[in-house]
């Protein structure tokens, strides 16, 4: 065959064409292709590297090759039979490709499997035709053993045993004269003989290092150079390995001492074993290895799909493994002993828990890990193979889910082709642009008849839900949880920039979710939500202009494509109304009285001459659309006309925060009927210019101003508030501006601000606000709001109330006499309490 190579000296090539059509495609961001395929079949021999083509039957024709082609980006894959089954008239996308053409695989090896491969990247241009050329050649190494006549004069019986580092284990028959076709890498070789006298033995004299593809090796074996003397096996290699010859001492003791042996438990070499994917064998699956003259070597070739792609190594000398090789394998499930501690004659390998492991796989679904085992003096092992074939677990989801929004969990039923496999599933949920594992609440057999579960599922939000079942990390099913809008209608009190939206679920236990999840819109706008009220099942929702008509929906699927709105309520929002003559600006005479008494006579002198009266005018503005109670405490019915009985207890002043005008609320003392006051004559230097003594004064009262009117009779001592404005918007707050000083005799008193609205419920007045605030000490002008919050929904204002008051403590007569405070100022012949001065007054909306 060498000979055979060397006739050849110069590479043979055959090449085919697919090609494309030549016109433009019709759609835009694409192009066609054009293929050329060529096949180099020339090979490396040993003489003088020279090369030629195999002589063999075992090279393909150029039309019996497989093409692949594939998008850089991993968006496109496809394959075809034969080049001729390439699309001669197909457009593609365009990008960067790679064509790919061969014959035979990598993975089989042995006589007449050569494995043919080539590969060309290239790029797809809009518009334009491509010609991508690819060449193939020999991708796998060939190697030939040749038996001397010596040799097979020598022994009754022999073989040989080729093996690629990863790969399968060929044997080289005494009468073989084929090459076998090896993955390059490296490459032992096993010799088994047999004497004239029947001593069997095999054992591994060499290890061929870095085999190359594209390369014929040559291997020869003879006995003592065909000379006589002591049976010496010469093995030489060509000039091509770099492998030194070997030549070995066919002793008594390397012929009659046996070869490690391996047995086996729970399987039976060379035999397969089932097993469903992910479960563990019932018992226990290992190999024991013995080697009398001590081991050297055990080396393990796995050809696992799943494992491999876990980094599994597909061989590996187990004795002589790292510490982080054996700690991979202790984790992946593989218990070694005799091997890793303290090595000898004995070693255990274990690989039940491995199998547990191993993943269904479509295209090679048989798994397989053979052990061979040498010992000290070169002698080796027969091949023992563990073959697992791992059949597929089945899951499909029989229902179409639904969920309601604000159900937290959902209900799929899983079917399993396999028991025991559903509590091993993994579920994964996508949300936040992933996939994420989420813990199953509950799995529930659904009959006793089939592999049938419930698998309650924690889900949130509005969008519909994509669910995937995932079973030794591989996707086995995948759903949607379709996510159902809960029906509830709403109704809608529309004020001037707001609006409350009242919530009413079709099923009550929905409102608390209702509430917090609702979106509202008015005529398709989303507006802005100012606050949630769970218990009251209310949305306030702001952004509204006053009297302006809109349609109101809500919906809870705000991110679903596809949201479901309750039906549309059609509303108008109420115009905005102000305080009136908020700022006092506008005013009326009340009070112009000349001349009033202040206090009682007096003189100037220690002398009994009582010649001496004070006297004071009052000329008192108030604003319009207010009232006050200065009808009782600046009565003009009194009996005695004195600044101590008559005091007016608000008025408009010019110490304001804005404008011109303010008003001033004083608490004070008075009465109709008051008692004379006695002359007071002085009773020493400095004399003073009024009267000293100060009279029984019979009641107080706060300063007022409210929104209405008011009535006193002196001779009943009864007093009539009516008070209230027609009005018909809702304010949200009530704003101003004060100065408070409290009395002299209380320093605790507060002024106080009150704000009460009614609406009509039928026939009936009934209050929808009451709000009141207390106003504190302050010398300098300050800002108050007093917000006004309304009790029963969709009823509308009809009649405003607002009152401001000196003191806090405010009823009638008698109640306040008893509980204001007011300080006696014999200067001024007046008992004034606490003083509140206001402003600026103004509602919100």
């Amino acid at each position: 065959m060498k000979n055979a190579f060397l006739l050849t000296s110069v590479a043979s090539m055959l090449f085919i064409a697919s090609c494309g059509t030549d016109d433009n495609p019709s759609n835009t961001g694409s192009g066609s292709v054009t293929l050329t395929l060529g096949v180099d079949y020339s090979v490396v021999t040993a003489s003088d590297e020279a090369v030629g083509r195999s002589t063999d039957d075992s090279a393909p024709s150029v039309d019996d090759f497989s093409i692949r082609m594939s998008s850089e980006d991993g968006s496109y894959s496809r394959s075809w039979a034969t080049i001729a089954d390439f699309p001669v008239d197909e457009q593609f996308k365009t990008g960067s490709y790679l064509m790919e053409a061969y014959y035979g695989s990598l993975e089989e090896e042995g006589f007449e499997k050569p494995y043919y491969y080539g590969s060309s990247n290239f790029v797809i241009s809009e518009a334009r035709v491509t010609d991508v050329k690819v060449t193939c050649s020999l991708a796998n190494a060939m190697i030939s053993i040749d038996y001397t006549d010596a040799f097979k004069g020598y022994f009754a019986d022999y073989s040989s045993e080729l093996h690629s580092a990863g790969g399968a284990y060929i044997t080289y028959g005494k009468d073989e004269t084929r090459p076998a076709y090896l993955r390059p890498g490296d490459v032992s070789m096993t010799v088994s003989l047999t004497l004239p006298n029947g001593t069997v033995t095999s054992f591994q004299p060499a290890v061929m290092e870095n085999v190359i593809a594209r390369h014929h090796y040559h291997v020869t074996m003879d006995v003592n150079g065909g000379k006589m003397g002591t049976a010496k096996l010469v093995i030489t290699f060509d000039d091509t390995l770099g492998t030194d010859d070997v030549e070995i001492d066919l002793s008594d003791e390397l012929m009659s001492s046996p070869a490690p042996e391996i047995s086996t438990a729970g399987f039976v070499a060379g035999e397969t074993v089932t097993i469903v994917e992910g479960q563990t064998p019932a018992e226990t699956v290992k190999m024991i290895v013995n080697a009398r003259a001590g081991l050297s070597s055990v080396m393990m070739t796995t050809s696992s799909q799943s494992l491999v792609a876990e980094g599994w190594p597909e061989e590996i000398d187990l004795m002589n493994a790292s510490a982080d090789e054996q700690y991979f394998f202790e984790q992946m499930g593989l218990n070694v002993a005799g091997l890793w501690r303290n090595p000898d004659k004995i070693a255990v390998i274990d690989f039940t828990n491995v199998i547990s492991r191993l993943k269904y796989n479509e295209s090679k679904p048989l798994s397989t890990f053979t052990i061979v085992a040498k010992d000290k003096l070169t002698k080796i092992s027969e091949a023992v193979v563990l073959n697992v074939e791992v059949s597929p677990v089945a899951v499909t989801v029989e229902n179409k889910a639904e969920a309601t929004i604000g159900d937290s969990t959902a209900e799929i039923v899983v079917k399993c082709s396999e028991s025991g496999v559903v509590e091993n599933l993994e579920v994964e949920i996508y949300s936040n642009n992933q996939w994420n594992v989420v813990s199953v609440e509950s799995i529930e057999k659904k009959n006793d008849d089939s592999e049938c579960y419930i698998m309650t599922l924690p889900i949130s939000g509005v969008a519909d839900v994509q669910v995937r079942l995932k079973y030794c990390g591989v996707v086995k099913a995948e759903t949607v949880v379709a996510r159902t809008a809960p029906n509830f209608d709403i109704e809608v009190d529309a004020f001037a920039n707001q609006a409350v939206v009242k919530i009413i679920p079709e099923q009550k236990s929905q409102l608390g979710f209702l509430v917090k999840s609702a979106e509202i819109l008015a005529d398709n706008v989303k507006k802005t939500i100012v606050s949630r009220n769970e218990s009251e099942g209310t949305v306030t929702i702001t952004g509204l202009v006053p009297s302006t008509s809109y349609s109101v929906k809500a919906t809870v699927m705000s991110g679903n494509a596809n949201p479901k709105y309750c039906d549309a309520v059609r509303i108008r929002t109420e115009a905005k109304q102000e305080i009136p003559n908020g700022d006092f600006e506008n005013i009326d005479d009340l009070i112009d009285y000349e001349g009033l008494y202040s206090g009682g006579r007096f003189s100037m002198s220690t002398v009994s001459i009582i010649n001496q009266q004070n006297r004071v005018s009052f000329d008192v503005d108030f604003p319009e659309d207010w009232a006050s109670v200065n009808a009782k405490t600046f009565c003009d019915d009194a009996k005695n006309r004195n600044t101590w009985y008559m005091q007016p207890s608000a008025m408009i002043v010019y110490d304001n925060q804005s404008g011109t005008k303010a008003m001033k609320l004083s608490s004070v003392a008075w009465d109709i009927n008051g008692e004379a006051i006695p002359d007071y004559v002085q009773e020493s230097t400095p004399y003073v210019k009024y009267n000293r003594n100060v009279p029984n004064i019979a009641y107080r009262a706060a300063g007022k101003i409210f929104l209405g009117e008011y009535k006193f009779d002196g001779v009943t001592m009864s007093e009539t508030y009516d008070e209230g404005l027609a009005f018909s918007s809702r304010p949200s707050a009530l704003n101003g501006y004060f100065k408070y000083v409290p009395s002299g005799a209380d320093y605790n008193d507060k002024g106080l601000v009150k704000v009460k609205l009614y609406g009509m419920d039928g026939s009936n007045e009934v209050v929808i606000a009451d709000e009141e605030l207390l106003l504190g000490a302050t010398s300098d002008y300050t800002a108050f709001s007093l917000p006004i919050n309304y009790k029963i929904f969709g009823l509308k204002a009809v009649k405003l109330q607002v009152m401001f008051a000196s003191s806090a403590t405010v009823g009638d007569i008698n109640f306040e006499t008893e509980n204001i405070k007011t300080y006696n100022d014999c200067l001024s012949a007046s008992s004034i309490g606490s003083e509140l001065w206001i402003d600026n007054l103004s509602f919100s909306y």
